[in-house]
């Protein structure tokens, strides 16, 4: 900067070295601590070199961030570096350079082992040595058991907890309001899965469990969202990822983008499904349960908290009812929070810790104490789903309804019965074959008559005359039918009918629980 075009002079110098949407996440986490301070002027410069670093600049234009070029930030002294990824020209830079590491600690290792050597990720030789010069004045690490790792910085290591998981742990304090963000109905229950990048993670080696997942879990009882390591966006592109998704994202899948509250989609789980990436490390550090949908062994080091994750966690086992597996989760008790303390510790410090050690190299005492990011808010309302897949059981006190989107049929595990079940305004092919098709809005018989003739496979039209009521026309036997119902919709209440049918209606009046409500239905021929 030159100034005589500033309008505002710092006296202290910052320079944010991102290389990937990772590392700058990191970044990003980290510099409130020089919020509400003008003496003290950040800016960013983009490290070229990884694959997955080309939506960085985008990023940061996007953020209103100053960039500097790379030829002009190594011809420029600054006060204070900082990195959340190791590079190899660090050493090009001038000025005390802080490493920090970019997720829960160092607990994998580096795909970019040299001459056989395996390395942790963040802490390569090429990145802290120079001409046998150590590169970093300052390594941040999370927990103390982490200082083993660097015996020749041991006078430059400092131990500051991890920022996100304290934010998390915060926000995890507001999550009814997340709850509202996502599109939770009462009763709902967030199930979130995370996936690091390479072909040992998650998405690479189950990537069709989100639509699995939707396919299996009561939407009236559940809501799926998925976050995405950045690499595994940065590798394949947006559009791709939609695209492998499209069905789920229609039928209510939430997908967090690279730069999204991904926070907020692991505060607001009650239920995490993981691999080795660091966001289970975050879920069992605030006692969510975690099941282990994959997990990359080969990219962990034995002596790690990770690693142990790995022998201790729950296995999703696609085998098995998914929907069992997760109830089961959901009220087991939590056997992984004590391996958090292995990788996160000072609990609500790191970034009073970060900025106190910042300050003291810039020679400046803080102005003001440091606030946590907040995610943005994140409008999650589901779509307005028009056909679904029924199941109807008899649990001897009620019958229990739950209803999935029906153009995920094809993920479904076989087992009950289902019905297809359809509002008379969804997509011709799915009309075809519903055996139920309920009127949108309110209509006259003929409607009902032109329903049957046009749809040969349809056993029922529904026309709901109320909230509470609704007239039905079958195409087999009394035809004619009267439907009150109280706490449930037309859509159930078509389903019912033809369980009841199946069942030689031996019941006309029945209870029924849709998820956590519950309703009656009582049903009248004429």
């Amino acid at each position: 900067m030159s100034p005589q075009w500033e309008t505002v002079t710092s006296e202290r110098r910052v320079l944010a070295v991102a290389r990937t949407v990772t590392s700058l996440n990191r970044l990003l986490e980290v510099l409130v601590v020089f919020g509400d301070d003008p003496r003290v002027g950040v800016e960013f410069v983009v490290s070229s070199g990884s694959r997955f670093g080309a939506e960085v600049p985008a990023v940061l234009r996007r953020l209103g961030a100053r960039i500097v070029d790379w030829d002009d930030a190594v011809a420029t002294t600054y006060d204070l570096i900082l990195s959340a990824s190791e590079h190899d020209d660090l050493h090009e830079l001038h000025g005390p350079l802080v490493l920090l590491p970019h997720g829960a600690g160092f607990q994998k290792y580096s795909p970019h082992n040299v001459g056989g050597t395996r390395e942790r990720a963040g802490l390569t030789t090429r990145a802290l040595w120079r001409d046998d010069r150590r590169v970093p004045s300052l390594v941040v690490v999370s927990h103390r058991n982490q200082r083993r790792l660097l015996p020749e910085f041991a006078d430059r290591i400092l131990v500051a907890g991890d920022p996100a998981m304290d934010a998390l742990i915060q926000l995890a304090g507001y999550r009814e309001e997340l709850r509202r963000q996502f599109g939770l109905q009462p009763g709902q229950r967030l199930v979130t899965v995370t996936s690091t990048w390479g072909p040992r993670s998650l998405l690479g080696r189950w990537p069709t469990l989100p639509p699995q997942l939707l396919a299996e879990l009561p939407l009236d009882e559940f809501r799926v969202a998925v976050v995405l390591h950045p690499n595994v966006w940065a590798e394949h592109g947006g559009w791709q990822i939609r695209n492998w998704l499209r069905t789920a994202l229609a039928s209510g899948l939430i997908l967090v983008p690279p730069t999204g509250p991904w926070q907020s989609a692991l505060a607001a789980a009650e239920c995490v499904i993981g691999d080795h990436g660091s966001l289970s490390a975050y879920a069992t550090g605030l006692g969510t349960p975690l099941i282990l949908g994959a997990f990359g062994a080969e990219e962990v080091p034995r002596d790690t908290a990770m690693w142990q994750l790995g022998r201790t966690a729950p296995r999703l086992d696609g085998h098995l009812s998914l929907a069992d597996q997760i109830r089961a989760a959901l009220s087991s008790v939590d056997i992984n929070r004590g391996l958090a303390a292995e990788v996160f510790e000072r609990e609500g410090q790191s970034l009073d810790i970060l900025q106190r050690e910042f300050f003291e190299m810039l020679g400046l005492a803080p102005v003001h104490r440091p606030r946590a990011a907040v995610p943005e808010v994140w409008d999650a309302r589901p779509p307005n789903i028009r056909a679904f897949q029924v199941e109807v059981a008899d649990d001897g006190s009620a019958l229990r309804v739950e209803r999935f989107p029906a153009e995920l049929d094809e993920f479904a595990r076989p087992g009950a019965a289902r019905r297809l079940v359809a509002y008379g305004d969804a997509e011709e092919a799915i009309l075809q074959r519903a055996a139920a098709i309920v009127a949108p809005d309110a209509t006259d018989g003929s409607w009902a008559s032109a329903i049957l003739d046009r749809y040969p496979g349809c056993r029922l039209v529904v026309a709901p005359k109320n909230p509470t009521s609704a007239a039905l026309t079958a195409r087999h036997g009394p035809t004619a039918y009267s439907m009150t119902y109280r706490g449930i919709d037309g859509v159930v209440a078509a389903a019912i009918w033809l369980y009841l049918r199946a069942e030689g209606f031996e019941r006309t009046e029945v209870t029924a629980t849709v998820g956590d409500a519950a309703g009656s239905v009582e049903v009248t021929s004429h």
